[in-house]
């Protein structure tokens, strides 16, 4: 996989979305991804307990995987976002293939800034 370092930026009590189209490579073809996950956490070596948020392909849980489209939607709610610190951070995102092998897709730093707009 070629460069899957990608910084991200966003703003506080906003929602992000983020759409992954997928490439088929000869190595992980879209269709034999089972599941996503999506960490970010304040220092790379933070345990799964540390994390800031974490998103994952389960009924709810932030990611949408359309395997026919070959792509993934990323989805953090403004709720989310409100409870992450200002500040940089980092995250990944890893595909899980059929067999149980994880590919790291996606990999950088997230940088959170504060809001200046309160809603009312």
């Amino acid at each position: 996989m070629s460069d899957i370092y990608h910084d991200l930026q966003f703003t506080q009590e906003t929602t992000v979305s983020l759409e992954v189209v997928w490439q088929d490579s000869d190595a992980v073809p879209i269709t034999s991804i089972t599941s996503a996950q999506m960490q970010l956490k304040t220092n790379r070596t933070d345990s799964y307990a540390e994390r800031l948020l974490a998103l994952t392909t389960a009924a709810g849980g932030g990611i949408v995987l359309d395997a026919a489209a070959g792509k993934l939607t990323i989805t953090i709610t403004d709720e989310q976002t409100a409870a992450l610190p200002a500040g940089v951070c980092f995250y990944d995102l890893i595909l899980e293939q059929t067999g149980g092998a994880k590919y790291v897709i996606l990999a950088g730093s997230v940088t959170v800034e504060q809001g200046v707009t309160t809603w009312q």
